[in-house]
């Protein structure tokens, strides 16, 4: 895979030279996102991320392409692996659907800037999360085969996403 796009007036430049093998480097909000993903899943996240920073940890068996426009727009996902995915979300003000039809289909609806997040995945990792987001935190339990503990300060903070294997 090779992608260059455009992203919140900046652009976004990946290489997957392996089988999912990722590095990201992006303009993101005024900041900046960093991706590494070594190995056939292993990700690792660090972004700035509406005047704070997301940092995150995934080493899993999914690989993600994305292309978003996120604070006042749209988010886009592909991922192009065993849990292919196609999210469509209206992100500060409105809400998510997500729609996986891979392994973990997932079905997403959310109040996302001052209300909850509910997520639902029937599949192989299943995950119930409520959330809340913009000045709290954000737990995630997965109770599948990807376990994700999520503790997050999003909006004008810090997001940390640690992702265990059961």
């Amino acid at each position: 895979m090779a992608l260059c796009r455009r992203h919140c007036n900046s652009s976004i430049s990946r290489e997957a030279p392996g089988i999912t093998a990722m590095a990201l480097s992006r303009c993101h909000c005024n900041g900046s996102i960093s991706r590494e993903a070594l190995g056939i899943t292993a990700m690792a996240i660090s972004r700035r991320h509406c005047n704070g920073s997301i940092s995150r940890e995934a080493p899993e068996v999914t690989a993600i392409a994305q292309s978003r426009r996120h604070c006042d727009g749209f988010i886009s996902q592909e991922a192009l692996g065993i849990t292919a995915m196609a999210s469509t979300r209206h992100h500060c003000n409105g809400s998510i659907s997500r729609e996986a039809p891979g392994v973990t289909a997932m079905a997403l609806s959310r109040r996302h800037c001052n209300g909850s997040t509910s997520r639902e995945a029937p599949g192989v990792t299943a995950i119930a999360l409520s959330r809340r987001h913009c000045n709290s935190s954000n737990s995630r339990d997965a109770p599948g085969v990807t376990a994700i503990a999520l503790s997050r300060r999003h909006c004008n903070g810090s997001m940390q996403a640690s992702l265990q294997q059961l």
